[in-house]
């Protein structure tokens, strides 16, 4: 976005600069043309994007002589800017009216410059939609439809769009969330045109919204919601949020599509814009064809976090749940987030310089909307620790206000942890213990004094005793039990230590051969190690050889986490040699449980180490998990981190050796190449090899392909039958167990969607039977809805 990505303070609109206008440019004259033109290119980029900023001068007199100074360069620089004008009505959504605006000036100025924007920006959105771009088509759907305002675009135009947009809801045999996405596109952009529609084509907006009705009647939203849903509780309005729009597009039109919030600096121009000539659109708007690899945006669920009387009267008046405004505001913050998601500090700055700051309780809006993509199901649009950074820059950048917005937000959440879904909880708690070391642990822990009396299923409990285990990630326990209330204290994790069964007083062939081997390694004796331990197979203690090995290893990593990697490395090719089967790897993992069995992120990270060393595996790794001793922690978190990352390795496996099959079969191709030029009659060695190594990839893919869906059938299989054995012996009773599973097996096939839907047919079959629990089968068949739509999350957009 030229200077003002790259953050120069110089502003060209200031009044104190120049008499209060653009730079003057200089004479043609004064310098050659080829080295003139970047630097007036540059110019004229930064005066575009920047527009709208931060001025002593006013929005319209900015925009009045920033159209002189274009006027005078299009003869030159037409092309360019063009592009300019078209990539910030991409960029910078939240400037829609200013740049709709500024067109409309020049559009009355240079007619046909007006029209190659115009066809410029049509070309764009044929593009967003060839790549089913939706993000980005909805940007520029809601440009072409505010240009109707500015005289820029014919009425009739933009109806027709809309029309050819809503034609997909006609279309047979195709998913809801095809249609949903077009009618949100249309929904979305209504606002800005809305008032000049109804005015100049009653007739035939009228029959255009009969047809939206006509199809938001008809539409199912029951199949798929309860997935969505944070909060399980029917008095927390959770609804789905294209009907929720909808009802805002009702009350506008009741409101005689009168919208107050928006900037609309086109107003102050009226009469110089009646004087433009508006142009049509191409008739030619191609829909994407459907098939069955294209993928939609998910379903979305309204997500609410206060009501009005949580917002002090001194603030902003709140927005109505049903007013258009709302939702303008709260895509407004959706929008900047996804657009400047990659820096929080600039997200942050550009979050609280929103120009809405005196009509809507802007920093309630803001916490509402971050909470909102954090607790978003089945995964969040970035990667949740965005969120948190953010929040903390959110605090550091308005710290008389924020954070008081923050701990209110904080307090209403807790209230309604009995009935959130378990891996929002997950997140609140991650996030929480975060917070909680930015800004020194400092809390009202009085308020939350009851959980000290509470049952241990009570989710209340479990929450504060995940959140001060992951404190301990970003601290150490004294420290914990320094600022913690004396009643918090049970609560936290017990001290960690290592569990070795073979210490110096033992006296057994076992305990000896440990110790010669943990002396071996210290002497970097390595060579001795195995030795050692193949004398045990003379003994009493011969079945215990692996576990011998497998405690020493602990043993001598047990003074840090490097140590434990460290061992890992230094032992790896004899673990490899001693360890030989599924029932190995079992007893490699059991020990890693049971030594460190009260320090949950060390048994995780082992783990996963041992599955990238290649020593254990996922498919161990779910055995492990699945065991009496860990089967009682479900409600925790640490069991469902340790599976998700077994998960992801034996997934990020497969894509390796993808990229590496694709990687190697363009070598051949150009090696291939290469043979035909030098006109041997035969292939050279070179490229023999190549097709040597691209067959065995081949089988490697295919093999990797095939252990992912034995591991989901393992994985579900063994979900069904914890959950079927805990429901025999907990007959008609209602657990937290049963509960937290329950929704862990719905994010898990929710979460990886994209792979299960490959197996719906074994899972059917082999899996969710009719002969299974009822609250399962239910759990399954909501997620077939989501599982059997490819879904993608609606948020930041690739530029097509």
């Amino acid at each position: 976005m030229g200077d003002r990505a790259r953050g120069k303070k110089k502003r060209f609109f200031d009044s104190n600069e120049d008499g209060g206008g653009p730079e003057r440019k200089r004479p043609r004259h004064a310098q050659d043309d080829s080295e003139a033109t970047p630097v007036i290119e540059n110019r004229l980029q930064s005066l575009i994007t920047r527009v709208g900023e931060k001025s002593t001068a006013s929005l319209e007199s900015n925009l009045e002589t920033l159209a002189a100074v274009i006027e005078a360069d299009l003869p030159s620089y037409k092309s360019r800017i063009v592009q300019i004008i078209s990539d910030c009505a991409r960029d910078q959504p939240e400037k829609v009216c200013i740049y709709s605006t500024l067109l409309g000036l020049l559009n009355c100025r240079d007619f046909r410059f007006g029209g190659e924007c115009v066809e410029k920006i049509f070309d764009n959105l044929k593009k967003a939609f060839y790549h089913h771009n939706y993000s980005l088509a909805t940007i520029l759907c809601r440009f072409l439809s505010d240009l109707v305002n500015t005289r820029v675009v014919q009425p009739a135009a933009v109806i027709s769009l809309y029309e050819s947009l809503l034609s997909v809801t006609m279309e047979h045999h195709v998913p809801q969330s095809r249609s949903d996405i077009f009618v949100l596109i249309i929904l979305s952009s209504m606002p800005w045109a809305g008032s000049e529609l109804m005015e100049r084509k009653p007739r035939d907006f009228d029959r255009l919204l009969d047809g939206i009705d006509h199809y938001m009647r008809k539409r199912n939203v029951n199949k798929y919601i309860d997935c969505l849903k944070v909060w399980s509780s029917t008095s927390i309005p959770q609804e789905d949020s294209l009907a929720v729009l909808w009802g805002q597009v009702q009350t506008l039109k009741r409101a005689n599509w009168q919208e107050k919030y928006t900037v609309r600096p086109y107003l102050s121009f009226a009469a110089k814009l009646d004087e433009g000539l508006p142009h049509t659109l191409p008739q030619s708007l191609p829909m994407p064809p459907h098939d069955d690899m294209t993928r939609y945006p998910q379903h979305e669920v309204d997500f609410r976090l206060f009501d009005d009387e949580d917002i002090p009267q001194e603030s902003a008046r709140p927005l109505g749940r049903n007013s258009i405004e709302r939702h303008l505001t709260e895509e407004l913050i959706h929008n900047t987030i996804h657009l400047y998601h990659t820096d929080r500090k600039e997200c942050a700055t550009r979050l609280l310089g929103l120009q809405l700051k005196n009509k809507v309780p802007l920093e309630y809006m803001i916490v509402e909307a971050v909470f909102a993509q954090l607790f978003h199901l089945p995964s969040s649009p970035h990667i949740p620790l965005f969120y948190s950074s953010l929040l903390v820059e959110l605090c550091k950048l308005s710290p008389s206000t924020f954070p008081q917005v923050l701990a209110q937000a904080t307090v209403l959440l807790y209230a309604r942890l009995d009935s959130m879904n378990v891996t929002c909880m997950d997140r609140f708690s991650t996030w929480f213990s975060y917070h909680l070391s930015n800004f020194q642990y400092s809390w009202g822990w009085d308020d939350w004094k009851e959980v000290v009396e509470m049952d241990e299923s009570e989710p209340k409990r479990l929450f504060v005793q995940d959140m001060f285990e992951k404190v301990m990630r970003f601290s150490y326990r004294d420290h914990l039990l320094d600022f913690l209330p004396k009643e918090f204290h049970p609560l936290v994790p017990p001290k960690t230590f290592p569990k070795y069964k073979y210490d110096k007083d033992a006296n057994s062939p076992a305990s000896d051969a440990a110790r010669k081997i943990v002396n071996a390694i210290r002497d970097r004796a390595l060579d001795k190690v195995l030795e050692y331990l193949h004398e045990l197979d003379s003994t009493p203690d011969a079945d215990q050889k692996l576990e011998v090995f497998s405690q020493v290893l602990l043993q001598v990593g047990s003074q840090s986490f490097s140590h434990s990697y460290g061992a890992v490395a230094k032992l790896r090719p004899m673990l490899l040699e001693v360890i030989k089967s599924d029932e190995d790897r079992a007893i490699l993992l059991r020990n890693v449980g049971e030594f460190w069995e009260n320090h949950h992120q060390l048994m995780a990270v082992l783990i996963e180490k041992l599955i990238r060393a290649g020593v254990a595996d996922s498919k161990s790794a779910i055995h492990f998990l699945f065991s009496p001793a860990i089967q009682k922690s479900f409600c925790r978190f640490f069991p469902w981190e340790i599976l998700d990352q077994s998960v992801q390795s034996l997934i990020m496996l497969a894509e390796r050796l993808r990229e590496k099959l694709d990687k190697t079969k363009d070598e051949l191709r150009a090696s291939k190449d290469m043979d035909s030029e030098n006109a041997l009659d035969a292939m050279s060695d070179k490229t023999l090899e190549l097709e040597k190594q691209v067959e065995k990839l081949h089988i490697d893919v295919d093999e990797a392909s095939e252990n992912i869906k034995r591991l989901f059938l393992l994985l579900f299989q063994r979900l069904v039958i914890v959950i079927q054995e805990h429901v025999d012996e907990n007959k008609a009773k209602k657990s937290l167990w049963l509960r937290c599973v329950l929704e862990r097996m719905q994010q898990m096939l929710t979460m990886y969607r994209e792979h299960v839907q490959k197996y719906l047919r074994s899972l059917d079959h082999l899996i969710f039977t009719d002969d299974v629990d009822r609250r399962v089968l239910s759990v399954y068949k909501r997620c077939k809805v989501i599982i059997s739509c490819r879904f993608y999350h609606r948020g930041s957009y690739e530029r097509s």
